[in-house]
């Protein structure tokens, strides 16, 4: 398994999203958003993080059901590699490592 530090990790996050908020695709992202907290095992790997706008992350953090019915946030049991997420570009999907993205619902995808 590979240890991911955070410059990799994030790299890797900044080339999957293009610059781009990955949960509104509004506004340019400047900040790391960990699904799982490192307080709860959460690691600087691509699966495990988001590239977000400053606004989406104050959001995120406010309303946490909300995020967590998104896959934005996770509980401490879910391997971020196995959990779906929204993204505002590709709609439900998994995130790997490598930094790709698999769109699970292309045919129903769902704006919030």
């Amino acid at each position: 398994m590979r240890t991911w530090t955070e410059a990799r990790g994030k790299r890797v996050v900044a080339r999957r999203s293009g610059g781009w908020c990955e949960t509104c695709d509004l506004q340019q992202a400047h900040d790391w958003h960990h699904r799982l907290n490192r307080s709860q095992g959460g690691t600087w790997a691509p699966s495990n993080g988001l590239h977000v706008c400053r606004p989406c992350h104050d959001w995120i953090g406010l309303w946490p059901v909300s995020a967590l019915e998104r896959g934005w946030h996770l509980e401490p049991h879910e391997d971020p590699r196995r959990a779906r997420v929204w993204l505002a570009r590709h709609g439900w999907s998994l995130l790997h490592d490598s930094g790709d993205v698999d769109r699970l619902d292309v045919a129903h995808t769902h704006h919030w």
